[in-house]
């Protein structure tokens, strides 16, 4: 089972949801623990993709691959 991040947009509802899928993580809490590492960079790539002013927060989820989790 791997774990992925999904980043959801705050300031434009239109843009669908991202999905990181590279990295991918074997735990929760590793995923975790690489979103609060890099929250900014995560973020300012989002905003930049996205064409989102640089500092807007999104919010980030770590899902798995396995649906029944």
């Amino acid at each position: 089972m791997k774990w992925f991040i999904i980043v959801i947009l705050t300031a434009n509802p239109a843009v669908p949801s991202d999905i990181i899928n590279k990295p991918s993580f074997d735990t929760r809490e590793l995923c975790r623990e690489y979103v609060v590492k890099n929250y900014d960079k995560l973020n300012e790539r989002v905003n930049k993709d996205h064409d989102q002013h640089h500092s807007t927060p999104n919010l980030y989820h770590c899902v798995s691959n396995n649906p029944h989790l």
